[in-house]
């Protein structure tokens, strides 16, 4: 039986360059869009819907007001917050001028965050927690999971030794294997996929990709997003990375055990 998709309002930035691609997943699952708050606090006074998700684009700091969102909670209080941020709203959380009471994701993150939390006991990220959750409560809301024997052949990390052993510790979280590639030209041309991690993708622009590449990269921003696809990578992730995102990526490559399944409280 098809899982139903929850009613959506998106508002704000569906133009910005970071945000398009949540805007695309948003619009193909029926979201209503606004362009301001004030539309939808509007909107939501008038028709009542039955509204699940309430989806906020926000390409920079400042961009929505803490009134506006408590309005908005007020019209649809069963309504799961979510705010979707720009390049621009990185630091926000030093600045002591965050929103409360949403949940954050950065643009990069959403379209696998979403999912998961579409998907029956699939919510990785704490979205269905009180909008009082705190990050350490999203950790602890994860049920503990018995070891998983590593099954397939496994997946390269090419990266550091050290940053290697701790890639390759979260992959077999995930049930998949792993080995330390040392250098781009090791990479053996039979593995199913090559986590390659690094500060950046602009300094190296030569990169040569052999098999299906996943892009681990400091907060990566639209240009280096533009640039790995440009370069082949099948994938972008920003360190540091939760389970479920990485999860995300092995499954878009077919690497995932049949057998795993992730399972979490709330």
């Amino acid at each position: 039986m098809a899982r139903m998709q929850p009613q959506i309002v998106s508002i704000g930035a569906e133009q910005h360059a970071d945000l398009r691609e949540a805007f695309a997943w948003l619009r193909q699952r029926g979201a209503q869009h606004f362009a301001t708050c004030e539309e939808a606090i509007e909107a939501l006074a008038t028709d009542r819907p039955g509204v699940q998700w309430i989806v906020l684009l926000a390409a920079h700091r400042g961009a929505l007001e803490p009134a506006a969102i408590e309005a908005l909670h007020r019209r649809a209080p069963l309504a799961r917050l979510v705010v979707v941020c720009g390049s621009w709203c990185e630091g926000e959380l030093r600045s002591g001028r965050a929103l409360s009471g949403v949940t954050r994701v950065y643009w990069h993150q959403f379209v696998e965050r979403a999912e998961a939390a579409l998907a029956e006991q699939g919510d990785f990220a704490g979205w269905r927690l009180p909008r009082t959750a705190t990050a350490i409560d999203v950790s602890l809301q994860i049920r503990r999971q018995e070891a998983r024997p590593l099954t397939g052949p496994s997946v390269g990390v090419l990266a550091s030794k050290y940053e290697a052993t701790a890639i390759g510790e979260a992959l077999a979280a995930c049930g998949v294997g792993s080995v330390w590639i040392r250098d781009e030209q090791d990479v053996p041309d039979d593995l199913p996929a090559l986590m390659w991690s690094g500060p950046s993708l602009s300094a190296r622009p030569e990169i040569v990709l052999r098999v299906p590449t996943v892009a681990l990269l400091n907060f990566p921003r639209q240009s280096e997003w533009q640039l790995a696809r440009e370069l082949g990578f099948v994938g972008v992730l920003g360190k540091p990375f939760l389970l479920g995102d990485l999860r995300g990526q092995l499954g878009r490559l077919g690497c995932l055990p049949p057998a795993e399944i992730v399972r979490q409280a709330g």
